[in-house]
């Protein structure tokens, strides 16, 4: 895979209502060990730095939020698999 496995990073929280700034960033790394993903502290990754972004969680702070967990999975499998944008980044994930 060039450079790094796949990354994947979530702003969950108030769309539409520009007076609220809840967006959490949850971010989720792949690990070929595992064909799976993994949370990941999400303060270094760039969507932290976004203006969209209120705070980045840490890998503990999503494993440690049952409901928030859900959501995040949630996104999580809807996108990995199933869009069909990111399968040519499933095909090689899965032979890394």
């Amino acid at each position: 895979m060039p450079g790094h496995f796949p990354n994947l990073d979530f702003l969950i929280g108030t769309w539409g209502d520009e007076s609220t700034n809840d967006r959490k960033l949850v971010a989720w790394l792949y690990n070929p060990a595992l064909m799976s993903f993994m949370a990941i502290d999400s303060d270094s990754r760039p969507t932290a730095k976004s203006p969209l972004c209120s705070e980045p969680l840490t890998r503990a702070e999503v494993l440690g939020d049952s409901a928030l967990k859900a959501i995040a999975t949630q996104l999580l499998d809807a996108v990995w698999l199933g869009d069909p944008r990111v399968q040519e980044v499933r095909e090689l994930a899965s032979t890394a």
